[in-house]
């Protein structure tokens, strides 16, 4: 079986150069080891999974992130909900991104799920996405190629950026 991984890792360092490019001031200096210590730390790879909730309520996520010296986070949960509640909870702190597992959708069927575009597009509708993954592509099936394309599509319309390989 050959396993795709589409990783936040792009959707996260086009975010930050993005973000962090409109703060240089333009000298261009090495920050060196001191400065690069003193800077705060930016997790690109967060899930809440319902599982957790209970046990981890939104305000000791927060508090854990604190302690570690975590400034922000990129999260995207299975469902979505568990990144809104963060959300919610702590918008100056956490980067929204829209992963398409809920319900019976999961990892290696979600492109084949009933409603998937709907979902998507309601979800962003809804809330604040600033991306669209981490999704995984188990079996490519150039049968799922139209729903990339959407979710490509959806991505552009926002403005926001996707994990999805396949460019249009």
């Amino acid at each position: 079986m050959r396993s795709i991984v589409l990783s936040t890792v792009i959707t996260t360092a086009a975010f930050l150069f993005s973000t962090l490019s409109s703060l240089a001031d333009g000298d261009h200096k090495l920050l060196g080891k001191e400065g690069a210590a003193n800077l705060p730390l930016f997790d690109a790879h967060i899930h809440y999974k319902e599982p957790a909730w209970g046990q981890y309520p939104v305000n000791s996520i927060i508090e854990l992130m604190d302690r570690n010296g975590v400034a922000m986070g990129l999260v995207s949960s299975t469902p979505d909900e568990g990144t809104i509640m963060l959300w919610e909870y702590a918008p100056n702190r956490i980067v929204p991104e829209l992963r398409p597992y809920h319900g019976a959708a999961g990892s290696s069927n979600w492109t084949k799920a009933d409603g998937m575009e709907d979902y998507l597009l309601k979800r962003l509708e809804d809330y604040p996405h600033e991306g669209i993954g981490e999704f995984h592509i188990h079996n490519l099936d150039t049968s799922d190629e139209p729903l990339f394309r959407k979710v490509i599509d959806m991505a552009k319309a926002r403005d926001i950026f996707d994990s999805c390989p396949f460019r249009s």
